[in-house]
């Protein structure tokens, strides 16, 4: 009797520390969460824009839009594209 308390208390007590919210410190160069959806959507939208271009007219605006946009969050985020290329080939 007693085991089967103790497991009723032991299975309570992790189903209360799942539940509570776990607390880490951010760093100040963290990417805030909302930033990384909207970039993630972004991409998809990009994505979208250039698989689908056989399907609009007007496909080279929109990519160009959707690209634009996800170089300004991605710049946002700290990162920036390299103002020359490297040789990977050679």
């Amino acid at each position: 009797m007693t085991n089967r308390r103790l497991a009723g208390v032991t299975s309570i007590s992790r189903a209360e520390a799942e539940r509570a919210p776990i607390r880490r410190q951010v760093s100040d160069d963290a990417v805030p969460p909302h930033l990384l959806r909207d970039t993630a959507r972004t991409a998809g939208m990009f994505q979208r824009s250039v698989l689908g271009h056989m399907d609009h007219k007007e496909w080279l605006g929109r990519v160009r839009a959707d690209g634009q946009r996800l170089m300004d969050l991605l710049s946002e985020m700290g990162f920036n594209p390299s103002e020359a290329r490297g040789d990977t080939g050679s």
